[in-house]
């Protein structure tokens, strides 16, 4: 995407606007892809990252 920076004396400059993006996990067909996704699409619900395998922790065995 491309705009003009305009001065206080008008002159013009070519200004870039990058999109905001992540590197997210995504679950895709049982497997875990990594994607460039936009930050409106996280918020927006859009695009939905992957569970962190670290979230899952195995219950603690009761003492008998």
């Amino acid at each position: 995407m491309h705009r003009n920076m305009v001065s206080h004396s008008k002159r013009c400059a070519k200004r870039r606007a990058h999109p905001n993006l992540r590197r997210i996990r995504i679950q895709r067909g049982g497997r875990i892809v990594l994607l460039w996704v936009c930050t409106k699409c996280l918020k927006k619900g859009r695009v939905v990252p992957a569970l962190s395998r670290r979230l899952t922790r195995p219950e603690p065995k009761a003492a008998s």
